[in-house]
C-alpha cells in the first residue's frame, strides 16, 4: 500500500514538473462604462489551469497599457521569463458597450490573441475572436461574455499546444 502511495506521489509529482508554464498579458480598449478583461482573465485562467498549465501575469501591469500597438513588449518577455514561463498570451481586446437601460448594456467585443515562445520570441499562433450579446442583453452580461472569450481563447490555445 505505501508503495502505491509513493508511486502515485512521484506520478503527480512528475506531471507537475512537466507543465507548460504560461504568463497572460492583456491590454484592453473600450467605449463605455467598463470592459471585460478580468473576465477574460479568468476564462483563461480557469480552462488553462484546469488543464495542468501553470497560468500567471503580473497584477503590475494595467490593461490600458498601449505596449501591443507600439510593439512594446521587451518588458512582458523579461517578466515572463523571471517568472519561468514558457509561453506568453498576449490579448488585445476592443469592446465597445452601449447602454440600454440601467439593467442592460449591449457588449461587442473582439479579441486578438497571439502566443509567443519566451525563449524564441517568435510567433507560434495567433488568432481572433469575435462576440457580442445581440437580442440577448437580458441574459447575457458583461462578466459572461469576457468569461466566454478567455476560455475560448484558452482552448485554441491548448489545442494548439497538444498538437505542436
Amino acid at each position: 500500500m505505501r508503495r502505491f502511495f509513493l508511486s502515485l506521489l512521484f506520478l503527480s509529482l512528475c506531471s507537475y514538473l512537466s507543465a507548460k508554464a504560461l504568463f497572460v498579458y492583456i491590454e484592453e480598449k473600450y467605449d463605455g462604462e467598463s470592459g471585460v478583461a478580468s473576465a477574460v482573465r479568468e476564462g483563461i485562467f480557469d480552462y488553462l489551469f484546469n488543464e495542468g498549465y501553470i497560468v500567471f501575469d503580473d497584477v503590475k501591469i494595467d490593461f490600458r497599457d498601449n505596449r501591443i500597438k507600439t510593439n512594446s513588449l521587451g518588458y512582458i518577455f523579461f517578466a515572463a521569463e523571471e517568472g519561468g514561463a514558457d509561453f506568453i498570451i498576449v490579448l488585445e481586446i476592443r469592446s465597445q458597450l452601449t447602454k440600454i437601460d440601467d439593467r442592460l448594456q449591449h457588449i461587442t467585443t473582439s479579441c486578438n490573441f497571439f502566443l509567443y515562445e519566451v525563449k524564441t520570441g517568435k510567433l507560434l499562433f495567433k488568432g481572433t475572436i469575435n462576440e457580442n450579446n445581440d437580442g440577448r442583453e437580458a441574459d447575457t452580461k458583461i462578466q459572461e461574455l469576457g468569461f466566454r472569450i478567455g476560455k475560448e481563447t484558452a482552448l485554441k490555445i491548448h489545442r494548439f499546444l497538444l498538437h505542436n
